[in-house]
């Protein structure tokens, strides 16, 4: 069984302050971390030895099943050291503290377009997917226009130094993404 060592270093998604980031900060915050763009990164890096361990999103408690994660876990004989648990909320912010009338786009990974739904069929907004929650406000940082906006979490809005416009607009409560620390067997 391989350690958790400092010397290890941890594969998930990013930026920082992406759910996955927020977990590691707070459940495994020794090891060195690496962020990549996609899960298949993550995996491919695992099989190269260029980490030792990934963290990944497995099963969402709206949407099910995370991409194939489960099954590529699998498929690559990878070890499941530990699942975590994150409770998800989702809150919307700008550059300015526009009214929400003033709002014409809105940068969110698509899945959690998907979960605010009910807040989002009272306006009309476009959406523009990011890759994830925390490159959201990254995007929503490098848009010139005052009507634009973005999802993400509270912890990634907070260090984004942007307004929040509306906090917990998920459609469901509780929200929980389930994620597995994997390594190779």
């Amino acid at each position: 069984m391989t350690l958790l060592s400092s010397n290890n270093t941890l594969g998930t998604l990013g930026p920082a302050y992406s759910f996955h980031d927020i977990l590691c900060k707070k459940n495994i915050e020794h090891l060195p971390l690496q962020y990549f763009t996609s899960f298949d990164q993550v995996f491919e890096a695992l099989q190269n030895n260029d980490i030792q361990f990934g963290l990944i999103a497995i099963d969402n408690s709206i949407h099910g099943e995370v991409g194939n994660n489960s099954r590529k876990i699998s498929e690559l004989d990878l070890k499941i050291i530990r699942e975590y648990e994150l409770p998800i909320s989702l809150h919307l912010t700008a550059k300015s503290s526009s009214p929400l009338s003033d709002i014409k786009k809105i940068y969110a990974h698509p899945v959690a377009w998907n979960e605010c739904q009910i807040f989002l069929n009272n306006y009309r907004m476009e959406h523009i997917p990011s890759s994830s929650n925390s490159q959201a406000l990254i995007d929503l940082n490098n848009d010139d226009e005052v009507t634009s906006a973005a999802i993400s979490g509270q912890e990634a809005i907070q260090q984004s130094g942007l307004n929040m416009l509306c906090k917990n607009i998920h459609d469901s409560d509780p929200n929980i993404t389930t994620f597995a620390l994997v390594t190779k067997n």
